[in-house]
């Protein structure tokens, strides 16, 4: 079953659904708190990179190094500029965890969710836990600070009973729709 897989999976975070889902500040926040924590030893991150942020990316890439060589923290991560279609949807279902930006991304964490690939993070308070935990009664991962995301990335979730909430309000959605405009 799908379901199966999500044992055999590596952890690995998405941090964002697209380029510029965090600013550079939070994501260099959200790396500290994974390394205070300790979580940079049992995952792996990915995040997308806007292409004409170079000078960012170098001090990303400078923030990694320190990490890597002056603190002894290496963090397994996949900066990604780009990608097809076809390449992001299986970037995205091979994550264990996305955190999502607080606004935006719904539709990549429904899918996510809706196929039972993995567990969704969202900033307490924002429009997306309005919408995923109040309106369609899904468990998250919620957190008030990058250090309270890190500790919490292991959270229980039970992914089998959130594809089914996100499957049979599509099905819900789509009779709805039928008889309308039957």
């Amino acid at each position: 079953s799908i379901f199966d897989d999500e044992k055999n999976k590596r952890n690995m975070v998405l941090l964002g659904t697209k380029p510029n889902a965090f600013e550079y500040q939070d994501i260099k926040k959200m790396l500290r708190a994974f390394v205070t924590r300790g979580v940079n030893k049992d995952f792996k991150f990915v995040v997308m990179w806007p292409a004409k942020q170079w000078r960012k990316r170098i001090l990303l890439d400078l923030y990694l190094f320190y990490l890597n060589k002056v603190k002894k923290q290496p963090i397994d991560i996949s900066i990604l500029t780009s990608l097809p279609p076809l390449a992001y949807t299986s970037m995205v279902m091979a994550c264990t965890h996305l955190v999502l930006q607080p606004r935006g991304g719904a539709s990549t964490a429904r899918q996510l969710m809706k196929w039972g690939q993995g567990k969704v993070c969202v900033a307490k308070g924002s429009h997306n836990e309005l919408f995923f935990k109040d309106a369609q009664s899904i468990d998250l991962v919620s957190f008030a600070s990058f250090s309270e995301l890190a500790a919490n990335l292991n959270e229980q979730i039970d992914i089998k009973v959130n594809a089914f909430k996100i499957n049979a309000e599509e099905q819900r959605s789509l009779s709805v729709l039928a008889k309308l405009y039957s």
